[in-house]
């Protein structure tokens, strides 16, 4: 069917898609918001959408279903699908697939209907399987209803927006390009709908410093309008940190020394008061550099109890005691 990249269907009267679609093998974004009747998706062809990156079908309120999605894909809205149950399932990535920078954002909003092997296998997965895929990270990150944070992450809470954890020894291995890699995991009810900013405080303690003295980092880490969230969802990110913006000229002397960190997530806009970060969790990223490469899921060599895991947990009453800000993105 030619060479045609884009397609365009969205806020028509489509019930359907017919299959022959998937012959379009150049078609990388498909558009379907706001198709009322919308009500199936067909099976998606493995050879012939291995370019596909984009599918938006939010506002598609009669899709109850969507069928197996290729690993190419980078950017899945399925904001307000209020029918929506399944996802069959989700391919893994190919060597070769995920080639350069990568921005990848699946966004779940308000599909309250999604089973629980869905929100908690399909969508929640999709970070921990797709990130040792990826030699470039720009931003990825998920979000769908639930109130739990993945067993995978190894550092969380039962209740709370605190963490403070113990660092493997020589994490920091690579003097020259310091980065500090983790996947965050946050619970957050919003009672009104108002919206509101994520942020994040880290203190880095070494063992040449003293508890009163630790490397502090502020960051508005997430660049989006968390929006009018009801009930609980779980937002998840993947994100770098440049270590000599946090050590300045002392990284070399102390880079093997790092031991301890803690970190706290808050929320801060003019409606701060009515939202709330019920859980937390973070993935250290570093450990998967130096892992077995041959394991691609990370998930296989961390998220699994081990010496240096810590839970600490805190109901926090200064949550609004820093302004921070990012900018906006649905």
């Amino acid at each position: 069917m030619g060479r045609i990249v884009e397609l365009n269907l969205s806020g028509t009267a489509i019930k359907t898609l017919p299959e022959s679609i998937w012959k379009m093998s150049h078609l990388t974004r498909l558009l379907l918001h706001d198709c009322p009747n919308l009500e199936k998706l067909p099976e998606i062809s493995d050879s012939l959408t291995s370019h596909l990156g984009t599918l938006d079908i939010s506002g598609c309120t009669r899709l109850k279903s969507i069928p197996e999605l290729p690993a190419s894909l980078t950017y899945l809205c399925a904001r307000d699908c209020a029918s929506l149950e399944t996802i069959s399932s989700w391919r893994d990535p190919k060597y070769n697939e995920l080639d350069g920078s990568i921005t990848g954002f699946y966004r779940f909003k308000n599909c309250l209907k999604l089973d629980e092997h869905t929100r908690n296998n399909i969508i929640a997965d999709r970070l921990r399987i797709k990130i040792p895929y990826i030699q470039d990270i720009a931003c990825l990150d998920t979000m769908y209803p639930g109130d739990e944070i993945p067993e995978w992450f190894s550092h969380q809470t039962d209740y709370g927006n605190s963490l403070h954890f113990h660092l493997p020894p020589n994490l920091f291995h690579d003097i020259n390009h310091p980065r500090f890699k983790f996947v965050y995991c946050i619970v957050l009810l919003n009672r009104t709908g108002q919206n509101a900013f994520l942020g994040f405080e880290f203190k880095f303690k070494t063992n040449m410093n003293h508890d009163d003295c630790p490397y502090v980092y502020q960051t508005p880490l997430a660049s989006v309008t968390l929006g009018t969230i009801c009930p609980d969802h779980v937002f998840m990110c993947y994100w770098e940190i440049d270590l000599i913006r946090v050590f300045g000229a002392e990284w070399s002397s102390v880079y093997s020394n790092v031991i301890e960190a803690s970190c706290r997530a808050v929320i801060e806009g003019e409606g701060v008061i009515n939202w709330e970060i019920k859980k937390f969790g973070l993935e250290l990223g570093n450990t998967w550099d130096t892992a077995d490469k041959s394991k691609r899921r990370f998930g296989e060599f961390s998220g699994q109890p081990n010496a240096y895991q810590d839970i600490v947990g805190s109901r926090d009453p200064q949550i609004n005691s820093k302004r921070i800000k990012a900018s906006s993105n649905d």
